[in-house]
């Protein structure tokens, strides 16, 4: 049950191999497959229908779902819709019909809601609101879950980088390889984003003075303390379930190597 939850939450988190070199073309088919020609529709109405009866919007404007008053016939509703969609030939759908299937299931089989709405908000908030581009989110959440030694994150974020947030392969693999970064303002940012979390919050002055330099702004140094704070969620349920690699991140599976001696060399100054 642990490590069934446990999957539940490392596949939204991403929302949701040993080496570190660029995957090949021919290791990506999970993503790859899809019929564009395929116009069919999966229907979520189950799932729909159990979110109009307990969906509402608490004080503080953030939705939430009253899982108490489940009814035991709405969870076995709920079961069959999870059911349903996870016996779906996925691959023979088209690509965005497959990711509105992957965000459904992951949020039909969610069930700690308090850190449900706690990810969700603050994610969303990050990707809605910090000014930083796509790219550069992905940056940022890259950087975080290497310095946390998340191996199933920096997998997931890795496939989210090359396929979704258009990030140079390049600058994934110096992360991952922990080289510098070529790109001289994606550099900057990765330090920042590393020093704020090795430094608990007190980073040097020089290392935000480059940062500012570098056409970021003030409000920006709070949304990095906000995305080390939803990885947090991410990275720590992850080590604590030792939450295995999922199929479509397998590619860009990650082994930590070098984090740990940096953290100790950080702390040793």
């Amino acid at each position: 049950m642990i490590k069934k939850f446990a999957y539940i939450l490392s596949g939204l988190f991403l929302l949701v191999s040993t080496s570190f070199s660029a995957p090949q073309k021919n290791l990506w088919s999970f993503w790859n497959v899809s019929n564009e020609k395929n116009t069919k529709t999966i229907s979520h109405k189950m799932y729909q229908d159990f979110l109009n009866r307990y969906l509402f919007t608490g004080e503080n404007g953030v939705n939430q779902v009253y899982y108490s008053k489940v009814t035991v016939k709405d969870r076995q509703v709920l079961s069959q819709y999870i059911k349903e969609l996870t016996s779906l030939p996925i691959r023979t759908f088209s690509k965005k019909e497959q990711m509105a299937y992957w965000i459904n299931l992951y949020k039909a089989m969610a069930n700690a809601p308090e850190i449900l709405q706690t990810y969700t908000q603050g994610y969303q908030n990050f990707r809605k609101d910090s000014g930083f581009s796509t790219a550069e989110q992905e940056v940022i959440l890259l950087v975080i879950s290497y310095e946390n030694g998340c191996e199933y994150c920096m997998a997931a974020h890795s496939t989210m980088a090359d396929f979704f947030s258009n990030v140079p392969q390049e600058v994934t693999n110096a992360i991952r390889e922990d080289k510098p970064i070529e790109d001289k303002k994606l550099s900057v940012l990765a330090t920042m984003t590393r020093e704020m979390l090795l430094s608990r919050g007190r980073p040097e002055e020089s290392i935000v003075d480059d940062f500012m330099q570098a056409g970021y702004s003030e409000k920006q140094l709070l949304d990095i303390v906000l995305a080390i704070s939803i990885k947090t969620l991410s990275n720590y349920t992850n080590h604590l379930f030792d939450t295995p690699i999922d199929k479509a991140f397998k590619a860009r599976e990650f082994k930590v190597v070098q984090f740990a001696t940096r953290v100790f060399n950080y702390f040793k100054k």
